[in-house]
């Protein structure tokens, strides 16, 4: 189905070897894709970090364009976290459509202020929550926990909302407004 989202925005992979491939999409209540523009600068503020492999969590997946992104870049797996069952099947779609299904798992459950997934450690987390959850310092603190050491957490909130400082080992590297949203990056501290 190609959905062409308000103002002619069409969801495409932006970088590596899935570049140009158009994204199966689906109009929902409060789903707002990470745009062109947001999705550019995150991953040129993450061209240093080396996606070979990586192990992604992309919280609050929505249409799970940041971790098809990462994959297109050459992270080993990706979870995506989605509350909503219409867009789980969305997301799994678009993993045959990069022909990465091995390199997907989908899960589909809603994130409260915490957030708590097995035992699981990432190398890059993304939460890109509605603009009415707010990623407080309890729920940074609980992410933390599952970052690896020189691993990154990606946030997109509304840009009304306050960008926590780092905690836990967690250091703000970059904050900037884009349009209607705040794009935050924390690297996790390598402890000597």
């Amino acid at each position: 189905m190609r959905v062409i989202y308000p103002g002619g925005i069409i969801v495409r992979i932006s970088g590596g070897s899935a570049k140009g491939i158009e994204l199966k999409t689906k109009k929902a209540k409060g789903l707002r894709p990470t745009t062109t523009l947001v999705r550019g600068a995150i991953f040129n503020c993450l061209s240093s970090f080396n996606f070979n492999d990586a192990h992604a969590l992309d919280l609050f997946a929505g249409l799970g364009t940041l971790g098809l992104e990462a994959l297109s870049r050459g992270a080993g797996h990706v979870d995506f976290v989605e509350g909503s069952s219409a867009l789980c099947k969305i997301i799994r779609s678009n993993l045959l459509l990069l022909k990465m299904p091995e390199k997907g798992t989908v899960y589909n459950y809603r994130i409260g202020q915490s957030y708590s997934h097995k035992e699981l450690t990432y190398d890059i987390i993304f939460a890109d929550p509605p603009y009415e959850i707010v990623i407080r310092r309890k729920m940074l603190e609980a992410l933390a926990k599952v970052i690896n050491p020189g691993g990154a957490l990606v946030i997109e909130q509304s840009r009304r909302q306050t960008a926590e400082p780092g905690c836990c080992d967690l250091e703000m590297v970059y904050n900037r407004d884009y349009g209607d949203s705040k794009l935050i990056i924390y690297n996790k501290v390598i402890q000597s």
